[in-house]
């Protein structure tokens, strides 16, 4: 198991082109300090007893922090607020540790699923930290990794006056009343899927963004030439993203999108879409 684990590292390390000590250390050295990353004990629901931060390397109390809430897939489930953080963007704000200035939250869910029932749940984390750290909370995103997907569209669509954007990756389609939600509310989305993923087909996020905009919404959608199911290698190693949740505001009117069309692909090779 142990091999496993920095096997896993170790190619995780050379794909993003970052170092594997710094990624280890940030990762499994936790609450070192007064910022970097933390675990805590919760009691906001049955499922939900642990959730992780990061907390920005130059946190200052004076000044207010955009703040990204990130659910994690099947694979990450459990107890212990560490596991959560072996996937998805746990791992490139590790790489980045010392220059990334977002807050970061990552509820544990012991089942792996993420649902409407567990948005109560999720908040009541965020709102721990509200108390703790200095959130900005007209700059709050909702993102989440497979099962952690389908949970950003369903709490997202339930709670929108708490996020300024969704970031869904690799997820399960979206309910249709919560495609007709986010759409109507113009809720600012930009989804990601690798196009040959074997876990979750990425017709799933194909299909709800075409549903949210054909209502009136203003999704966008990115398919990387990727047959494995992590497409957050690629989604949180990408500057761009990061450019473009900085112009999402939950006050904003507009949506102002980095690329020229709402929908990016990059399908495989002799693949018909």
């Amino acid at each position: 198991m142990v091999q496993l684990r920095l096997l896993t590292l170790a190619a995780l390390a050379l794909l993003t082109g970052c170092g594997f000590d710094s990624r280890d250390s940030a990762l499994y050295d936790l609450n070192q300090g007064r910022t970097g990353f933390k675990t805590h004990k919760t009691t906001a629901s049955s499922d939900i007893r642990a959730y992780s931060l990061f907390i920005p390397h130059d946190y200052n109390p004076t000044r207010k922090y955009p703040t990204i809430v990130f659910l994690h897939g099947m694979g990450e489930a459990g107890r212990d607020g560490t596991a959560n953080l072996r996937a998805g963007l746990g791992p490139i704000v590790a790489d980045q540790q010392f220059r990334f200035g977002y807050i970061c939250v990552f509820p544990q869910s012991a089942s792996g699923n993420w649902t409407v029932d567990d948005a109560e749940a999720v908040l009541k984390v965020l709102d721990e930290v509200r108390r703790q750290y200095r959130v900005d909370d007209s700059r709050v995103y909702l993102s989440g990794f497979s099962a952690g997907g389908y949970g950003a569209w369903a709490i997202g669509a339930r709670y929108p006056e708490r996020f300024a954007a969704l970031v869904p990756v690799s997820g399960f389609a979206a309910e249709q009343a919560d495609t007709q939600r986010l759409a109507e509310l113009r809720m600012p989305i930009w989804a990601f899927h690798n196009a040959g993923d074997p876990i979750v087909a990425s017709e799933n996020t194909r299909r709800t963004v075409h549903a949210i905009n054909a209502a009136g919404g203003i999704a966008k959608y990115t398919v990387y030439n990727d047959n494995s199911h992590n497409a957050w290698q690629h989604v949180f190693a990408e500057p761009k993203l990061f450019a473009w949740l900085d112009k999402q505001t939950r006050r904003s009117n507009t949506v102002a999108y980095d690329t020229p069309k709402p929908t990016t692909y990059r399908p495989l090779k002799n693949t018909p879409y």
